[in-house]
């Protein structure tokens, strides 16, 4: 029955967006784009210690983009019925928009198919994988209790189309695994914490998806904390799953179009040039084979390349849409960022917590934005004290205070090791010079 309705939408979709297309000519539009996209999803939900939802759900969406006289409207729904309230709406947008001439749509003439990963859901695997995964935590980490897990599987079809005969259609198959949980021990408790993994094989063992197995472990010998005293710089210790979010901060307040845009970027001057240790090489490589959350067509209807971010500490790019290149006289990047990719350094992560004198092994970081500066404060979240060359007390009540360009300016060590949940490749990442404070 899944099958069919996604051959139906399948069909349908290209009649659709050619519909919108024609129709946005029709009414006046210089040029116009439209993407459609379909979603099936497949969950299966445990929680208040009990499987207790198997659900499919359907979601469909078209988003409309006309160009009139230069000024743009943009209109999005969730049905793909009355496709010419759509495109009225769309134009109607544009009347009232500001002329800009960096506006425009996709010129990079394509006609290509992407389809990756598995079509269909296999629910027998997704069940028994859960149950497995529920057996062998009770077993093996006994004070963790499960606020829920959710095994999804989605299926996603995205077709871009426009006026100057671009045609990229994507399709993707693949497994989410997410579970939130905490530890009890009597009267005592830790706080939340979360692993979450993208994967295409159904029958992969739940426990080892990214950093599942050992941040359950972690966790239960979290229900005991120290608060610090003082204050101290020292070493950060970065785990896989913080560094994706580090590495995003990154992206957002130094290399992505905003920021360009309205040149309070501190990397505005630096392309070519070090911002990083000469250790450090991150890439943005959505064509990653077995990488579940890549992606093979950009939003804006290219087609995306493997790209360098920094390589050898040198910036090599920046994650510039269509638009935001147009704005700044900057080259368009090559793909949307994430999917990130770090190359492994050439020690073990015990090498590294050896080599630590005082700091801490963070695996998350809760705080605000950072300013234009780079100036970053926020509290260590499921992290432990590391000294001596050893990992102590878990901590809790800790602050972290630094500059974002000086940290990766920082980065002393990185380890052998990497971690993949399908979004991304990572090691550990060692960090210096880190004011860390308690109480």
């Amino acid at each position: 029955m899944q099958g069919q309705c996604w051959r139906k939408i399948k069909m349908n979709k290209n009649e659709i967006a050619d519909k919108i297309l024609s129709l946005s000519l029709e009414r006046g539009a210089g040029k116009a784009q439209c993407v459609v996209t379909s979603q099936i999803k497949t969950e299966i939900y445990y929680e208040q210690g009990k499987i207790s939802l198997l659900r499919t759900l359907f979601n469909n969406t078209v988003t409309i983009k006309v160009l009139k006289n230069q000024k743009k409207g943009v209109v999005a729904q969730n049905t793909f019925e009355n496709p010419e309230k759509a495109v009225d709406e769309a134009l109607s947008a544009a009347e009232y928009a500001k002329p800009d001439d960096a506006e425009d749509i996709c010129d990079e003439i394509n006609t290509k198919t992407f389809t990756e990963g598995n079509l269909e859901p296999d629910r027998e695997a997704m069940y028994n994988g859960l149950v497995k995964f529920i057996s062998d935590s009770k077993q093996k980490y006994p004070k963790i209790s499960f606020d829920s897990i959710t095994i999804e599987h989605l299926l996603i079809t995205r077709l871009y189309k426009n006026t100057n005969g671009v045609s990229m259609e994507e399709t993707r198959g693949f497994y989410v695994f997410s579970s939130m949980f905490m530890a009890l021990d009597a009267d005592k408790t830790s706080s939340f914490n979360a692993s979450e993994a993208v994967f295409l094989d159904p029958k992969t063992d739940f426990m080892s998806l990214g950093m599942t197995e050992r941040l359950l472990a972690e966790t239960e010998k979290q229900v005991d904390t120290k608060t610090l005293d003082g204050k101290f710089v020292g070493s950060l210790v970065i785990t896989p799953q913080c560094m994706e979010d580090i590495i995003g901060t990154v992206e957002g307040n130094f290399l992505s179009d905003g920021v360009l845009m309205n040149n309070t970027s501190l990397f505005k001057d630096k392309l070519d040039k070090q911002v990083a240790s000469q250790n450090v090489s991150i890439y943005a490589n959505p064509l990653t084979p077995g990488l579940a959350g890549g992606y093979s067509v950009t939003g804006e209807g290219f087609a995306a390349e493997n790209m360098a971010i920094i390589e050898n500490g040198i910036l090599k790019n920046f994650i510039l849409s269509r638009y935001g290149a147009k704005k700044t006289g900057l080259q368009r990047s090559k793909n949307e960022g994430g999917c990130l990719v770090m190359t492994p350094g050439e020690k073990s992560l015990e090498q590294i917590i050896k080599n630590t004198e005082r700091g801490i092994l963070l695996n998350r970081f809760s705080g605000g934005e950072p300013g234009v500066d780079g100036d970053i404060t926020g509290v260590a979240k499921n992290s432990f004290l590391i000294e001596n060359g050893k990992i102590t007390d878990a901590l809790s009540e800790t602050m972290i205070s630094g500059n974002l360009a000086s940290m990766l300016m920082n980065i002393t060590d990185i380890s052998n090791e990497t971690v993949t949940n399908g979004d991304y490749v990572l090691p550990y990442v060692k960090i210096d010079k880190v004011t860390i404070s308690g109480k």
